[in-house]
């Protein structure tokens, strides 16, 4: 697959996941980080209105995961570096589907005690 039926596929994959197939959210915020031999660290926020909830797959992960990593070698930079983490965002109607790599910073979304806060709403899908 190519990257953009890679980024299809991952879209799929959330929107139909059971966690988020419902018509509770205006979007989804998926982050992609931490990836090595033993896989690929998840998080994300659901946007309901004006909640904000902490999700994460539940019965597509697997499935997520593998075209995360599909993604990452399908997009390798011409220096042969590849990037640290991976934001997805979905949002409603539609669902319309952005993503965003970061090579540089490893710790660009990186979710702590001291930030998740200002996280939750920094990471909030615009239309």
């Amino acid at each position: 697959m190519d990257k953009n039926d890679l980024i299809q596929r991952i879209g799929t994959l959330i929107s139909t996941d059971s966690e988020f197939a419902n018509d509770r959210w205006q979007g989804l915020s998926l982050i992609f980080d931490e990836i090595d031999e033993a896989g690929v660290g998840m998080s994300g926020y659901m946007y309901a209105g004006d909640k904000v909830i902490p999700v994460l797959p539940q019965s597509n992960s697997t499935e997520i995961e593998e075209a995360v990593l599909a993604l990452r070698e399908a997009t390798i930079a011409p220096d042969g570096s590849k990037w640290h983490g991976c934001l997805v965002q979905l949002s409603r109607p539609g669902p319309e589907i952005g993503i965003e790599f970061e090579f540089d910073d490893p710790l660009r979304w990186k979710i702590t005690p001291r930030n998740y806060e200002h996280m939750m709403e920094a990471l909030r899908p615009s239309r």
